[in-house]
């Protein structure tokens, strides 16, 4: 399993194990991680990760999380990315009659990121 989507489960999880105590903006800010981490590639969460890496796993993802929590450049991206998706799955809809997945979208992403270096 990748680290992304280990992240992202991690935190699914935690919002359906145990949301006693945590208040309503709180559970707010975990579902907007989790919609970051959606578009975010495998590469990107990957120096992401080497950034924060000098601590313990643990740890790590809660630094990370609160990073997201709070970081305006990964939400732009990826709330651009999420338009993006949304508009091809319409087509895909329309088209091809069939449903776009993300992790086909993601697929896309990481293979043009691929191309380009």
């Amino acid at each position: 399993m990748n680290k992304r989507f280990e992240h992202i489960q991690l935190l699914e999880s935690s919002l359906l194990n145990d949301t006693r105590g945590v208040s309503k903006g709180e559970i707010e800010l975990l579902t907007k991680v989790i919609a970051v981490l959606q578009f975010i590639s495998n590469s990107e969460y990957q120096q992401l990760y080497d950034s924060f890496k000098d601590t313990d796993n643990q740890s790590f993802m809660v630094e990370l999380t609160e990073f997201l929590i709070n970081d305006k450049r990964w939400s732009k991206i990826t709330s651009k990315r999420q338009e993006e998706y949304e508009e091809l799955k319409k087509i895909y809809s329309q088209k091809e009659n069939r449903e776009f997945k993300i992790a086909e979208y993601m697929h896309l992403l990481e293979s043009a990121k691929i191309k380009q270096n």
